[in-house]
């Protein structure tokens, strides 16, 4: 028996300040997510509690902000045809540089983010939303 899949727009997903998000699959066990970026565009600086997930660059190209334990942000080239891994906890960021299509599959845990743009100094949060 195939695993029932259910399909729903919860309120915080749809429109964003950098593009828009879409839910296209909701199982108990992983959720998966197609961000559609636009050029110029970022979403926030945070880490996620429990999320872990992994995303995959369908198109475009992307600066990816990671905190590799020093705390500091460095930054890497994100290039299409490649995924990353953010196991819960990773301070991370994505800008897209390009226009972007990104697949996102995780653990099942929505609104799990931290902000963490005051503990770096970044203003950068115009629109984005905010910890819960």
């Amino acid at each position: 028996m195939l695993p029932q899949v259910k399909v729903q727009l919860p309120r915080d997903m749809g429109q964003r300040t950098w593009g828009e998000e879409l839910l296209v699959i909701d199982t108990p066990a992983y959720i998966g997510k197609v961000l559609n970026m636009q050029a110029g565009k970022a979403g926030g600086l945070q880490k996620h509690v429990e999320k872990d997930e992994a995303s995959y660059l369908f198109s475009g190209t992307a600066w990816v902000y990671t905190d590799t334990g020093d705390g500091e942000l460095k930054r890497f080239k994100w290039e299409a045809g490649t995924a990353i891994h953010i196991p819960p906890g990773s301070v991370h960021k994505v800008e897209a540089i390009t226009d972007c299509v990104i697949f996102e599959a995780s653990t099942p845990h929505f609104n799990d983010r931290v902000r963490l743009e005051e503990q770096y100094g970044r203003t950068d949060v115009d629109g984005l939303p905010t910890t819960r």
